[in-house]
C-alpha cells in the first residue's frame, strides 16, 4: 500500500477531497472509516490518511501533504517520508523543524517552486512541474505541463492535488469530473 498522509487541521478536508476527485473517482473504494480511505487503482492500493499529528505516518515510502495551518504540528528531528508536498510559504518552516529526508515539492506562484500554475483557459487549469521529482520506488516525473480537469478549487488545493498525481505517477482519473 502506498500511504498518503494529509497532515494538519482535521476540519480542512479540501486537499483530501481534491485528491479523491482527481485520482480516485470511479476507482474501487475498499474501505472508508473516519478520516481514512483505501482505494485500488491499476493494481495498487493507496491509503489516504488525515491526521493532526506526525505519529500517523509509519511508512518510509509515504507521501506527506502538509495542509495550510499545519505549523503547530510537531515533526520528529529526522522526519522521513517518500516525499513532502508543502506550500511555498511553509517550506522554510518544514526545514526548520529538523532534518527532513525525502523529496520536498513546494507549490506556489514563484519560479523557486517545484510546481506552479501555467495557465487556465476555458476553466481548465494547467500546472507546470519546473524540476524533476522522485516518487516512491524511484519513479521520476520530468518537468512538464499537466492539464487538469475543471472542478477543483484553485490555490494550494489544486497544486497539492496535482503534486500528488505527479508524485505517484498517476494521471487524473478518467472519471475525475
Amino acid at each position: 500500500m502506498i500511504p498518503i498522509l494529509f497532515l494538519g487541521p482535521s476540519g480542512d478536508r479540501r486537499i483530501p477531497r481534491a485528491v479523491e476527485k482527481l485520482l480516485f473517482r470511479g476507482e474501487a473504494l475498499l474501505c472508508r472509516s473516519g478520516q481514512t480511505a483505501v482505494f485500488s487503482r491499476e493494481g495498487r492500493l493507496y491509503g489516504l490518511f488525515e491526521s493532526e499529528g506526525w505519529d500517523a505516518l509509519r511508512w518510509r515510502q509515504g507521501l506527506v501533504v502538509i495542509k495550510e495551518g499545519a505549523r503547530d504540528v510537531s515533526l520528529p528531528p529526522n522526519a522521513l517520508a517518500g516525499g513532502f508536498v508543502v506550500r511555498q510559504e511553509d517550506a522554510p518552516w518544514l526545514h526548520q523543524k529538523g532534518e527532513v529526508r525525502g523529496q520536498v515539492v513546494s507549490c506556489g506562484m514563484s519560479l523557486r517552486d517545484t510546481l506552479t500554475y501555467s495557465s487556465c483557459q476555458d476553466g481548465q487549469p494547467v500546472v507546470s512541474l519546473l524540476r524533476p521529482i522522485h516518487g516512491p520506488f524511484g519513479r521520476l516525473a520530468d518537468p512538464q505541463d499537466l492539464p487538469l480537469p475543471p472542478g477543483i478549487s484553485g490555490g494550494y488545493t489544486l497544486l497539492a492535488a496535482a503534486a500528488v498525481s505527479l508524485f505517484l505517477g498517476l494521471p487524473p482519473s478518467l472519471n475525475a469530473f
